[in-house]
């Protein structure tokens, strides 16, 4: 069950971080990712209780920062030149 919460949530930063980045405006991308990240994050609540869905939570929060931050760094358009 530990690598289906890891593949949405990894799923859901990805999603969130293609539609932030390289497609604006498609909500049904964002709301893919959004969704993906909920679902992964409460399973992991479930599934292994309150203290580890925390630090789930924490972690996929600030890897979704890490990402945002190194995707806007790099650019959209810097591998096309």
């Amino acid at each position: 069950m530990a690598w289906i919460i890891a593949l949405m949530i990894f799923a859901g930063i990805a999603l969130l971080i293609v539609e932030v980045v390289f497609i604006p405006g498609t909500t049904v991308v964002g709301l893919l990712g959004v969704l993906f990240l909920i679902a992964g994050v409460s399973f992991s609540y479930s599934q292994y209780g309150q203290e580890t869905g925390f630090y789930v939570l924490f972690f996929s929060l600030v890897s979704f920062a890490l990402a945002l931050y190194w995707s806007f760094r790099r650019g959209p358009g810097r591998n096309f030149r």
